[in-house]
């Protein structure tokens, strides 16, 4: 009875103009919900939209008082006369979209502008949807779409109903609401009829499959056991203090004098990178010459094979810096290694040997020479070279 009673409540409610929320909650409990197909703009102004939408209480109400619902599943464009007063910003902007006029400005301005369009008519002729189906939940599990389009009878009765239920004059009529009532009653044992097998099961199509989300257990559930957990924690093993750890530890180079760099000294041995070539021809500075300005001693630039690769791959723009390394001066390290990626090689080599300093302009290059103790770094600062960890040079930086 309580399906028999809901359906009542949803039809006597359905013209309320204040039952939005009950409307709502009614179709929530029946199991009932509208799918609605919307067709908006113009084919010739290729601004036309079709889609299915679910309709709120209040567009549900709309179509039951205006539109006869069997004409709208007969898939029929029912025409009616509205205010354009009463049209939305976005319905006067769809008519005058259609109408190939300006939809710019504000709402009394679209109105204007449709009323002369029309004719100065207060009211216009507009399509009343195209097509409406009902989707009936039975339960969780399964959920069944209707083609009510198949039931115009039921829902001929359907509207004949809200005709009389709107021409009834008051509540204070009970003969007429127990007539009303009973007539409801009786339209919704057919919709039953219609809806539900003898066995009272659902005529259902095939279920829809979801993707199973991954379900969280809560905190508090009785079978998490805190007390077990922290013990286990509790029972990690601890170092033994009679053990003897062994670490494993870089070797310490023979060169080294704490932080003192014994193997530098005159004439000094400089790898030099692809960039710190470049930034050079940029700054219009000759490599040899303004190393020995630096230094003030006698210096040996060293290119590896891969840094020459680099910038062979640079191509013709770069040809100036590929003669300046084809320098005799230049002395030649082979590499053993493949690729031309000349960060790692030259890392290699000043960990292996301490008597190099790095000339490169590369920031995660030197960011990776100054974990390594005794290497010096000579970059490019204020048009001129500069040297980074080198105590000895005159006018280095202190840090």
């Amino acid at each position: 009875m309580s399906l028999l009673f809901s359906f009542t409540l949803l039809v006597t409610w359905a013209i309320d103009q204040k039952s939005e929320d009950n409307l709502k909650r009614e179709l929530k409990r029946v199991g009932v919900s509208f799918r609605m197909w919307e067709e908006r703009g113009d084919d010739k102004l290729n601004t036309k939209v079709r889609k299915w939408s679910q309709p709120t209480g209040d567009d549900l109400r709309k179509i039951i008082r205006d539109v006869q619902i069997h004409h709208i599943l007969d898939n029929k464009k029912d025409r009616h006369y509205v205010s354009i007063e009463s049209l939305s910003v976005q319905q006067l902007r769809d008519e005058l979209t259609n109408r190939q006029l300006s939809k710019k400005g504000k709402k009394p301005e679209l109105v204007a502008r449709l009323k002369d369009a029309v004719g100065n008519n207060t009211k216009m002729r507009r399509n009343v949807g195209s097509r409406l189906q009902v989707s009936y939940d039975f339960s969780e599990d399964e959920e069944q779409d209707l083609d009510v389009a198949a039931l115009q009878d039921l829902w001929s009765g359907f509207h004949t109903l809200m005709e009389s239920l709107r021409a009834l004059p008051g509540t204070d009529n009970y003969k007429d609401m127990e007539t009303f009532a009973k007539e409801a009653k009786e339209w919704a044992t057919e919709f039953r009829k219609q809806t539900f097998d003898e066995d009272g099961k659902g005529k259902t199509k095939a279920a829809k499959t979801y993707a199973a989300m991954k379900r969280m257990i809560n905190l508090k559930d009785s079978r998490i056991k805190y007390e077990e957990r922290q013990k286990k924690k509790r029972k990690s093993k601890k170092p033994n203090p009679e053990n003897i750890t062994e670490r494993n530890l870089p070797q310490a180079s023979s060169a080294m004098f704490f932080k003192y760099n014994t193997q530098l000294g005159p004439p000094y041995h400089i790898i030099v990178d692809t960039n710190f070539i470049n930034f050079s021809i940029k700054n219009k500075l000759e490599i040899i010459q303004s190393m020995m300005d630096c230094l003030y001693a006698k210096c040996i630039p060293y290119i590896t094979d891969c840094v020459m690769g680099e910038l062979e791959k640079l191509g013709s723009k770069y040809r100036v810096a590929l003669r300046i390394a084809r320098d005799p001066r230049f002395k030649r390290l082979p590499c053993l290694h493949k690729g031309t990626y000349a960060d790692d090689c030259i890392v290699q080599r000043i960990t292996q040997h301490k008597c190099y300093i790095v000339a490169t302009c590369d920031k995660d290059l030197r960011r990776r020479i100054r974990k390594i103790p005794g290497v010096p770094i000579m970059y490019l600062q204020q048009h001129r070279y500069s040297i980074e960890r080198m105590p000895d040079a005159f006018g280095a930086p202190k840090t």
